[in-house]
Order: structure tokens, then sequence, then C-alpha cells
């Protein structure tokens, strides 16, 4: 038995779509009497961090942020959600 491997031509966003409902048709090479047979699929878009979290000062956001207002944050990659980060680096 042979199987089939589903590939995108891009990244997909769950931001911008979390789901994908495919119609898949495989057919054999009959030249006679080909059979065919339908299968439906739902690809759902996991959400990944791709949006780095903004932090302020307590101040309002005013949109004009200059290096006195800028902070770095480091936080491991392996945090998961729920995760207590114990320090900053400023």
């Amino acid at each position: 038995m042979e199987t089939g491997e589903i590939r995108v031509a891009g990244p997909l966003d769950r931001e911008t779509r979390a789901s994908y409902d495919l119609q898949l048709v495989a057919s054999d090479s009959s030249p006679f009497s080909p059979l065919s047979s339908t299968a439906s699929v739902v690809v759902s878009v996991r959400d990944v961090n791709d949006n780095s979290p903004v932090f302020f000062n307590g101040e309002e956001d005013d949109g004009d942020f200059d290096d006195e207002d800028r902070r770095d944050f480091f936080v491991s990659p392996d945090t998961k959600e729920g995760d207590f980060i114990l320090g900053t680096k400023f």
C-alpha cells in the first residue's frame, strides 16, 4: 500500500485561517475500468507565538518609543504557557 503526503506551498497563519477542508480523490490507472474514491480531510492549523510581545512602562501608549522606553526581555524558547519567568535583563 502506498501513502500520500499533503504539502503546502507557503506558511499557514492561524490568525488568518484556523482550518482547511480538503476533498481528496484517489484513482487507479486502469485504462479499461478506472476506479476512484474520495476522502475528506480537515487540516487544523496550530497557533504558534509568531508575534513578539510588547511591554509598556505603565504609561499610556502614544506609539512613539525611543531607546529609553524600550526594554528587551529574554525568555527561553522552552518556556511554556503558565511558566513563571524569574528575571529580566535591562
